[in-house]
């Protein structure tokens, strides 16, 4: 696959420990509830339609995932956390943009990830908290498994991207 295993394994270790919203088990092409994951992980999807999307083929990980899609407009699918977290990640094929929020509400950061071709990860780590991703792009677009931890950075970390370039899900995944 055209992805670089050693950017997540950079990021895992950063992270340390972390969960995983991967969307393993729903129905494929249904409409997933913003709040499915609000108990478990606290974590509510919004600004969005998604719907649970099943990969044939061209994905990494486990095939299945969501899409987006808010038509000519473009798409985007807030991912919100009940506490803040300081890392947040994503596989997904093509192109994706992330912004992340402060608890104030204010953009403390925006990236373009991807470039064409499956299985693309993006991995982003802050030393400013932050309780809002934007998960988005000016076409549809397709998510694998999303990935967040509430670790606080060396002071030296700041805003780690690491290039290259995948995101969602419902089963709990720690790190070593």
């Amino acid at each position: 696959p055209p992805w670089n295993p050693e950017q997540r394994l950079a990021w895992e270790a950063q992270v340390g420990e972390w969960s995983t919203l991967d969307f393993t088990g729903l129905p494929s092409e249904e409409r997933i509830p913003e709040d499915l994951y609000a108990a478990e992980f606290g974590v509510t999807l919004t600004n969005g339609l998604i719907f649970s999307y099943t990969f044939e083929s061209g994905f990494p990980l486990d095939g299945q995932g969501f899409a987006a899609s808010q038509g000519s407009a473009g798409s985007s699918v807030d991912v919100v956390f009940d506490t803040p977290v300081h890392a947040f990640a994503v596989d997904f094929p093509g192109e994706i943009l992330l912004t992340l929020f402060s608890e104030e509400g204010e953009e403390i950061f925006t990236g373009a990830f991807g470039g064409g071709g499956a299985g693309r990860f993006a991995g982003l780590i802050s030393d400013e908290p932050f309780d809002r991703v934007r998960v988005w792009d000016t076409d549809p677009f397709l998510v694998d498994d999303l990935r967040f931890g509430m670790v606080v950075p060396g002071p030296a970390t700041a805003l780690v991207l690491l290039p290259g370039l995948g995101l969602l899900g419902g089963r709990r995944r720690s790190g070593r």
